[in-house]
């Protein structure tokens, strides 16, 4: 999720912002300590304007293409 905001020049904050959760949920997105639900990702990727499917990775750590 970091480097996925880090691509589109937005911050944890303002993505915190955007969602109405708190950065420290974003932080552990980021860190991928926890996990956001589907609905959540949805929401991401408008934000972000990119695809849900570049949001999730496999558990190897590689985007899912």
């Amino acid at each position: 999720m970091g480097e996925i905001l880090k691509k589109h020049g937005r911050s944890q904050a303002f993505l915190s912002r955007e969602l109405n959760r708190s950065v420290n949920t974003i932080n552990n997105w980021c860190k991928n300590s926890t996990q956001f639900n589907l609905l959540e990702a949805k929401r991401i990727a408008e934000i972000l304007h990119c695809k849900t499917e570049g949001l999730i990775e496999d558990d190897n750590k590689q985007k899912i293409n």
